[in-house]
């Protein structure tokens, strides 16, 4: 019989509590201050109803910054994307490449419609999240922070229905996709470089109720042993030739190599017109990587280093026996006997001279200072240089 009087004034504290609390905020719109200072709280609120404003249910918890109440994530539009890495040699990213693709993607059970249950069964509710959908799970929010969350219930997959084992469709187990096997034709574009994407829309795996997601091919181009790419992003190529101290000299006429396409790269330098010094760089315009029409992207350059074969100790001893050990008669080793190729596969280029300040990009010594944190030197340069950053170089002797 005590305790009564007691009970009526606790509830009598409370009414009033509440009543200022009316007095100074207005109606509980969720906009009261709370505890640790969160929004929406209300001062005294349960933890579990604060992370339940702040983690939404849908697929996961996401935070809500708002102050107004968890809405939780909203739902996916599609089903999730397949990404694929894709090899290719640099000759084929070069010229371009038709692929055959066979993949196996979820699709939503044809027979079932993606219920999971056959033909007029009942769906009742789930007995773990008694129908609701979602189930209260504890969850690390902040190291030293834990707070219940809800989670789509595991049993009936947040759906809060589900079928006894027994009336599962029998196509799919219930588990309302099948597998499916299919080909997917594409065209790698010619000019293609590494990293580039290929998005094959709607062509992935599809969940219930969802469209499918995409595929998206990411290119991923095997080294060259002649031929190398320039920096990430660049269009830029990059080749080291050999020429003799002869025509370092006095200028050649030759297929100088072939290209990725197959092209015999015959280079013009007469005589007269410049001396190139061992480990001197020139660039042919525009005989990079090709224009690519889905991207835009102009024509790369092709950066040719030369290295001057120096006659040996044997060259020099048998000058010495034509003309005396006193007098040496100089006559240089003969130029290279050009290819004999068709004319209708021969590209007659002129080298020109590089940039000011440009120098022979190495992927060699680059990868080196990337891997000992050294920082890279090379400038972007809007003509020739990478757009993203790092820049095919060059330099001017």
């Amino acid at each position: 019989m005590t305790q009564k009087p007691m009970k009526r004034f606790r509830r009598l504290e409370r009414h009033a509590d509440k009543r200022a609390a009316y007095d100074r905020y207005g109606p509980d719109t969720g906009n009261r201050p709370g505890p640790s200072g969160f929004g929406g709280g209300g001062g005294g609120m349960h933890p579990d109803d604060i992370f339940e404003q702040m983690f939404g249910f849908g697929g996961g918890f996401s935070f809500d910054m708002g102050g107004g109440g968890g809405g939780g994530r909203a739902p996916p539009r599609q089903s999730r994307d397949t990404e694929i890495e894709y090899d290719l040699t640099l000759e084929e990213a070069f010229v371009g490449k038709n692929v055959t693709l066979a993949m196996e993607r979820d699709r939503t059970c044809g027979q079932c419609q993606g219920s999971g249950a056959k033909n007029g069964a009942v769906k009742r509710d789930c007995g773990k999240c008694a129908g609701k959908g979602f189930v209260m799970a504890q969850t690390m929010l902040a190291p030293g922070i834990v707070g219940n969350a809800k989670r789509p219930c595991p049993t009936c997959d947040g759906e809060g229905k589900k079928v006894r084992d027994k009336d599962h469709c029998k196509k799919c187990q219930g588990k309302k996709i099948t597998k499916q096997k299919t080909k997917l034709k594409l065209n790698i574009e010619p000019g293609s470089i590494d990293g580039d994407r290929m998005v094959l829309t709607g062509e992935g795996d599809a969940m219930p109720n969802l469209p499918p997601g995409d595929v998206i091919l990411r290119l991923r181009v095997r080294p060259h042993h002649a031929f190398h790419a320039g920096p990430p992003g660049s269009r830029d190529l990059y080749y080291t030739a050999s020429i003799t101290l002869s025509e370092s000299l006095l200028g050649f006429q030759r297929v100088l190599f072939y290209h990725l396409d197959g092209r015999g790269i015959k280079v013009d330098c007469p005589t007269g017109e410049r001396i190139i010094k061992h480990g001197d760089t020139f660039f042919i315009k525009g005989e990079g990587m090709p224009k690519n029409a889905s991207t835009r992207n102009r024509a790369g350059d092709l950066y040719v280093r030369f290295e001057v074969e120096m006659p040996d100790l044997d060259w020099v001893k048998r000058q010495q026996a034509q003309s005396g050990p006193e007098a040496i008669h100089v006559a240089l080793p003969g130029k290279k006997v050009d290819q004999a190729i068709p004319e209708d596969t021969v590209t007659v280029v002129k080298l020109k001279e590089c940039p000011s300040g440009k120098t022979f990009y190495d992927e060699k010594d680059a990868r080196s200072r990337t891997n000992h944190g050294g920082r890279d030197s090379y400038d972007s340069d809007a003509e020739y240089g990478d757009p993203h950053g790092a820049s095919a170089q060059c330099a001017q002797q």
